[in-house]
């Protein structure tokens, strides 16, 4: 039985061993060490609070002065029921803080209205007692 001769390795460096670099070449690219610092926050779907957050701001903004305006409590209403529908549930607590400002500030602003004709209605009603009075 005939054996046949193994071929010799070359001694040289290995794979994982580094390589020598010409000075006109780039060296290879080394990755960064790994520093594991936990996992990461995992982000739920849908978690937008966009829309919560603006009818929030709306509402507030509402209270804050008393609702002269009208347009942001409802504005305010609508965008609040449309974060209710279409967001996530961590933006419930928003919504629902922006609804109740927004209606709450639309109710201020309703009042004042009702108590401003009413006393518009009461003094026009007395000025035109008094000029009936003289006739």
């Amino acid at each position: 039985m005939t054996q046949h001769p193994q071929p010799q390795q070359q001694p040289g460096p290995q794979p994982w061993q580094e390589q020598p670099v010409a000075a006109w070449q780039q060296p290879p690219y080394v990755a960064p060490a790994h520093y594991d610092a936990g996992p990461a926050p995992a982000r739920k779907p849908g978690g937008s609070q966009q829309l919560s957050l603006a009818s929030m701001i709306l509402g507030l903004g509402s209270l804050l002065f008393l609702g002269w305006l009208m347009f942001p409590q409802i504005i305010g209403i609508v965008v609040g029921h449309l974060g209710l529908v279409k967001e996530s549930p961590q933006g419930r607590s928003f919504a629902v803080t922006g609804l109740v400002t927004s209606y709450l500030a639309l109710a201020i602003w309703g009042a004042l209205w009702a108590f401003g004709l009413f006393f518009f209605a009461a003094i026009m009603g007395s000025v035109e007692s008094d000029f009936s009075t003289y006739t």
